[in-house]
């Protein structure tokens, strides 16, 4: 997982690499905001993850790249997405622990990253949604969260509406309001620019 993360477009191990390098050092370059979800448990992973610089390999620095986070985040080009702390399944954990799950992540950002993740926009644990789903996520006190467009759309409004207008746009479903993640849009994008 964190040789994914960490690798870098120039480094020869399979070729396509990038990891969140790619994305981070495009927004940088245009200085066009990114908004990125990271659980406090993998940026915690960060810091643990230590490179011997006599590796010659800083991009595989934890530490090195949570303050390259906590550069772009200080500069508003990286805004964190909500989060809880351990990505627990939201509809199997009462909401007094999601509550408590969000403040802890929220502690671990500040002493990571120096800022806090939204308090709007809570990025679901593993997108696993359904209408207890959603009802924790407002009870958190977040208006905004993530569904994917054939798994959750097409659930709840069928295949036709996925397809429409309703896989492509901002939904509302039980008071809360849904960002779509395209599923063909992205695949396609995703295989034809980048090999995957």
């Amino acid at each position: 997982m964190l040789r994914h993360v960490f690798s870098n477009a120039s480094e020869p191990a399979g070729g396509a690499g990038g990891g969140f390098y790619r994305p981070l050092d495009v927004h940088q370059a245009y200085g066009v905001p990114l908004a990125l979800h990271i659980p406090a448990t993998l940026a915690s992973a960060f810091q643990w993850a230590k490179v011997d610089p006599a590796a010659n390999k800083p991009w595989r620095d934890g530490p090195a790249f949570n303050a390259r986070l906590a550069s772009l985040a200080a500069s508003g080009i990286v805004q964190f997405t909500g989060t809880t702390f351990s990505n627990h399944i939201l509809p199997y954990f009462p909401q007094a622990f999601t509550n408590d799950n969000v403040a802890l992540a929220n502690d671990f950002y500040s002493g990571i990253y120096g800022s806090v993740p939204s308090s709007q926009v809570l990025c679901p644990p593993e997108r696993v949604l359904n209408a207890t789903a959603l009802e924790i996520v407002q009870g958190a006190g977040f208006g905004w969260t993530f569904a994917d467009q054939m798994r959750h759309i097409t659930k709840w409004f069928g295949r036709i509406s996925a397809l429409s207008n309703d896989g492509y746009r901002i939904n509302q479903v039980n008071g809360a309001k849904v960002f779509v993640i395209n599923d063909q849009a992205s695949t396609f994008v995703f295989k034809t620019m980048t090999a995957g």
